[in-house]
């Protein structure tokens, strides 16, 4: 995956963020992509904090959002949990739902978490995995300190560029819990974090979701 938030992985026009994309051990098979969390409602223009969901979620969330308005998704990766193949069998199992009729009427085109389809035409289109990896960019970080240089300083310019549905990071807390931060210093630059998801998501009116291991009993969610 060309996902990294170091400069050797940049390109001119996405900066670190890049499609996703198979690694060199082939395509996997055996995952059926049931995300789990299949209920969650976004709202568009507002944060959700998910509390304890895994990446699933997140995938299901931005494949969703790419079918069913043909806009891309942007992921910001703090756990390196970014995985193509389960992106891949999410979108086929969505595929298959839609054709055969199992999710008719969800979604009613309200903004909400399923997006909103089209109608029948989106249902009948059948899915191709490979468009499905190229319109979800992602960036990966590995330490605190990229994860916040990504978040605050080069996500707004990407949402700028390529105007997309969805907005997704996975595992927003986990990189703060490295001990050799200052406890002080590691809530500063969460909070910074999390205060630019949040206008993010306002001024472009935008669905913006963020997986967090922590805290809450699994399955909570909080909205920003």
């Amino acid at each position: 995956m060309n996902s990294e938030a170091g400069p050797s992985t940049e390109r001119k026009d996405d900066g670190p963020f890049g499609p996703l994309q198979y690694d060199e051990s082939g395509r996997e098979g055996g995952k059926d992509g049931k995300a789990g969390f299949s209920d969650v409602q976004v709202r568009r223009g507002e944060l959700a904090v998910l509390k304890g969901a895994g990446a699933s979620v997140i995938y299901e969330m931005a494949v969703r959002c790419f079918l069913d308005l043909g806009r891309p998704a942007v992921l910001v990766d703090g756990g390196c949990q970014a995985d193509p193949y389960e992106v891949a069998a999410i979108a086929k199992r969505l595929d298959r739902e839609r054709r055969e009729g199992t999710r008719g009427g969800n979604g009613g085109g309200n903004g909400n978490g399923g997006c909103g389809e089209k109608g029948a035409s989106a249902r009948a289109r059948r899915v191709d995995e490979d468009e499905v990896l190229r319109n979800i960019h992602v960036a990966r970080a590995f330490t605190a300190h990229q994860l916040e240089a990504l978040i605050v300083s080069r996500l707004p310019p990407m949402l700028d560029r390529i105007r997309p549905a969805f907005v997704g990071v996975m595992s927003i807390d986990v990189l703060f819990f490295d001990e050799e931060l200052d406890r002080y210093e590691a809530r500063i630059m969460q909070v910074r974090c999390v205060r630019m998801l949040r206008r993010l998501a306002r001024d472009h009116n935008v669905m913006v979701a963020a997986t967090e291991s922590g805290g809450q009993r699994r399955g909570a969610m909080r909205w920003w």
